[in-house]
């Protein structure tokens, strides 16, 4: 739910003011910690006991729900899939399934009933919205899934492409920071609580209220806090939750902390028995992909450790790497959450399927099983971690933290896994076995395994029935085209769903090389597999070892999205850099109804030569150049698809070209021009927010500008930015000896000489920099690579929301034994001016720079 509007919202109207006191229920400043309102006794199916802890109530067993916030009754993704023409009953239910099939048994509902379902004084309307949701709420129910009810979102639910609408509801009524200390807007809040609670569900015929899987009530989404008012908060939150059970719900009631750690004290004296928590570790509203070693910031969350709310439950209401396309981030935080004690956690937000392909609910996030297959298996990973690691278990630092419990991480491999005796699941292709082959019962993935070498670019599941017996369920190929977190709002495709024919070899040994199979969710050919390999399409299949194994009863139920087969799309990313005589191994995805007859890459400036490229795996083509004969330089380049006799280049656009460089004795780290959109910055707090900006000629970016003048040196904060790549930079042979120098052009931009400090990052967070005196006039300054020291790396981006503190990355524990930086584990370049380095003033107030180069 968070974007680039929020933040805005956030840092023009966040300030905390000591108001008065809201009416409601009582509480106080001081005092002990209040009963919670919510016994171990009546009809809710859990409960929160005196220390914290959520139960059910019919075993006691701790609660451990995991699952994704579902928008799509209201706000945008309402005003989306009514434009898309599907239809919205038939997608809940058709979504719903999917979250049952990844293993999900969590959904927050977050909804805009505050703008759509209400009159200016907080009488409930009853209109498709609520329909939707009560229609939503019994799918859930039926599919055995839990939800969170947060029935008031705050933010306007016309954003982002309906601004210029007539506003309606008693939020519009209201200014969001008057809503706890306003009568009118408190009594419009509760007036709106009391009748949705009441409000009879015109599927399941109980009242919101009594619904037996809405087993937790949030009253407020973000709701403006005035910490410094702790009485006037207390109160605030007590009036909600009287509100809440005065409508005839005794589900636990959660209040937000993570928006202002300052709440502490008010939810520990309050009547609600929770407080939720939100994280984005990769921040948000960057526009592009954060590439970065993820793992490196997902350590820890110390929020969660505050004492002065540990006799409250804890419930994620939002979480998400941000930004990121990589499989290996959710499994991670599911851990942290656990180490934590979160009892609940959903991410935000799951894409409804019709509007999948362009991302446009949120664009900071992107999840959907059809179009983001590995991130969905990797959410079904973090699912398992999450339901059995125990609460409160640390699992140490990276590299250490990759292994936990059952699942392991791998960011190299862009690699998530759960493995069990009888279990695999996995995002990425792996080697990885079961401890007894002979008791496997199911394997779940993307790419190949050592039970399943497949060559498709979707999700599949092969589950065992009985024994001999295996029910399949694949689904169609998946592929980025284009950036999924562009705010732009153009609506254009981001992923493209293809069906297609596609090989598989299983070697499972309860089904042997030459098993029957049969198509059982549409008519189809059965047939028999020959050394386990046969060819599948998007659907459901019986396998059994041999026709006299009897057919069990298998679920032939499926649903994916219908292939798009309109023109072709090409994805390639330019190498950076090649150097003269490496072999360049270029790769090229090639997407469309057909496969292409031919596809190379023409060098056109900066050198000669074609290079031929071949079909792999799913919708890749490959070849490779020497690049001896190149000149020492940048090379232009297209690549030449084929398809039905007709040869289109790529880039399309005229005079566009894919451009690589092509180097001897350098490698460009950062060049403004070319990687101003991947600078990560601090953004997230008044201080942070401006501290980086780009200065232009023209339309090129010509450097990057830190101003550090509003940075409160005394707390130790600093200004700090960094460019980083999802791996080491594509150089085969950077090796460690391969470069003796880093060099930066950069300059003091304060009116007088000034200091900054030049920061490489390696992989496991250990840092090497040098604090340099800069000039005011732009100078490339060099220093010998060995010169470099081990230095404390800004953790960045810097995660949201703001009331989680600064970090700094800490070092890995081998560090002491550690002499010089590994220049083939790099992953990042930071320049920082600030306190951690040097005295305040000592300082560069400013500093701008362009680029940052090794050489030889």
């Amino acid at each position: 739910m968070i974007t680039r509007k929020r933040l805005l919202q956030l840092m023009l109207g966040g300030s905390v003011f000591a108001l008065s006191g809201c009416g409601g229920g009582g509480g106080g400043s001081g005092g002990t910690t209040p009963t919670p309102a919510n016994p171990s006794t009546g009809t809710s199916l859990s409960f929160v006991d005196s220390s914290g802890i959520w139960k059910w109530r019919a075993s006691s067993a701790e609660v451990a729900l995991f699952g994704v916030n579902y928008c799509l009754p209201s706000a945008a993704a309402y005003r989306a899939m009514k434009a898309s023409g599907a239809s919205l009953t038939q997608t809940i239910k058709q979504d719903v399934a999917h979250f049952k099939r990844l293993g999900l048994d969590a959904i927050r509902l977050c909804f805009w009933g505050d703008w759509e379902n209400s009159t200016l004084t907080g009488e409930l309307i009853v209109n498709e919205h609520l329909t939707l949701l009560d229609f939503l709420v019994a799918e859930a129910t039926s599919a055995g899934i839990y939800m969170l009810l947060s029935p008031i979102a705050t933010y306007d639910a016309n954003w982002p492409d309906n601004m210029s609408a007539p506003k309606a509801g008693f939020q519009s009524a209201f200014d969001r920071s008057v809503m706890g200390t306003d009568p009118n807007a408190l009594k419009a809040t509760t007036t709106y609580l009391d009748q949705l609670l009441k409000r009879i569900n015109s599927i399941t015929g109980k009242t919101y209220a009594a619904e037996p899987n809405i087993i937790a009530i949030e009253p407020v989404n973000e709701p403006w806090h005035h910490s410094n008012d702790v009485a006037g908060s207390i109160k605030y939150i007590n009036a909600l939750a009287d509100a809440v059970r005065k409508a005839g719900s005794d589900r636990p009631v959660f209040h937000n902390l993570t928006q202002d750690m300052g709440m502490a004290n008010p939810i520990r004296e309050s009547t609600a028995e929770g407080a939720t928590y939100a994280w984005y570790p990769t921040r948000l509203a960057l526009g592009t992909e954060v590439e970065t070693n993820g793992l490196l910031l997902v350590d820890t969350y110390p929020q969660f450790k505050d004492p002065r709310v540990s006799t409250k439950a804890k419930l994620v209401y939002e979480f998400d790497a941000a930004m990121s396309s990589v499989n290996y981030m959710f499994p991670a935080m599911a851990r942290t959450f656990r180490e934590g004690g979160a009892q609940w956690a959903t991410m935000f937000t799951y894409d409804a399927w019709p509007i999948a392909a362009g991302n446009l609910e949120y664009t900071d996030h992107f999840l959907n099983l059809a179009y983001t297959p590995q991130k969905a298996i990797s959410l079904m990973i973090a699912a398992q971690a999450f339901r059995t690691l125990p609460r409160g278990q640390s699992y140490g630092q990276y590299p250490a933290s990759m292994s936990f419990g059952n699942t392991r991480v791998d960011d190299r491999l862009n690699l998530a896994e759960w493995r069990t005796d009888d279990t695999l699941i996995y995002t990425s292709d792996t080697v990885t076995t079961v401890s007894s082959p002979a008791n496997l019962t199911k394997v779940i993935g993307c790419g190949s395994s050592a039970y399943a070498d497949y060559d498709g670019l979707g999700a599949y599941f092969l589950e065992k029935l009985t024994d001999g017996a295996w029910r399949l369920e694949v689904y169609p190929d998946a592929l980025m085209i284009d950036n999924p977190f562009d705010e732009s709002m153009s609506k254009r495709p981001v992923s493209r769903v293809v069906w297609r024919q596609r090989n598989l070899r299983l070697s499972v040994p309860n089904l042997g090389p030459n098993f029957a199979f049969e198509k059982i969710d549409s008519v189809g050919t059965p047939g028999t597999a020959s050394g386990g390999a046969f060819t599948v399409t998007p659907g459901v299949y019986l396998l059994r070892r041999d026709g006299s194994i009897a057919k069990p009863a298998a679920n032939a139920s499926y649903f994916a999205p219908p292939s798009e087969n309109g023109a072709v799309s090409v994805v390639h990313r330019a190498p950076r850099p090649i150097r003269p005589g490496e072999i360049w191994t270029p790769e090229v995805a090639v997407v469309g109804a057909t496969d292409p007859e031919r596809v190379w890459i023409d060098i056109v400036w900066g050198g000669t030569g074609q290079i031929e490229l071949t079909k792999g795996k799913g919708f890749t083509w490959s070849g490779s150049f020497n690049t001896s004969a190149l000149p020492n330089g940048t090379v232009y380049y297209r690549v030449n698809v084929r398809v039905g006799g007709v040869t289109t280049a790529y880039p399309a656009a005229p005079s566009s070209y894919y451009t690589a460089v092509d180097k001897a004795d350098a490698i460009t780290l950062f060049e403004s021009s070319r990687d101003w959109e991947k600078i990560l910055t601090p953004t997230g707090n008044w201080a942070d927010w401006g501290k980086v900006s780009v200065i232009w000629s023209g339309s090129t970016a010509s450097s990057i500008f830190i101003d550090g003048t509003n940075v409160l040196y005394e707390t130790g904060q600093d200004a700090t930015c960094q460019f980083s790549w999802q791996g080491p930079v594509d150089l085969k042979e950077m090796a460690a000896g391969a470069f003796t120098k880093l060099n930066i052009d950069a300059r003091s931009a304060s009116g007088s000489p000034g200091k900054a400090t030049v920061i490489l990052l390696e992989r496991d967070g250990l840092a090497w920099g040098k604090t340099l005196v800069l000039d005011t006039t732009i100078k490339t300054y060099t220093i010998a690579l060995n010169d470099l020291v081990q230095a404390q790396a800004a953790m960045l981006p810097r995660a949201y929301p703001n009331a989680i503190a600064p970090a700094f990355l800490r070092p890995p524990e081998n560090a002491s034994s550690r002499t010089r930086v590994a220049v083939d584990n790099l992953i990042g370049v930071q320049v920082s001016i600030g306190t951690r380095f040097m005295s305040g003033g000592d300082a560069t107030a400013m500093v701008e720079f362009k680029k940052v180069t090794l050489s030889v």
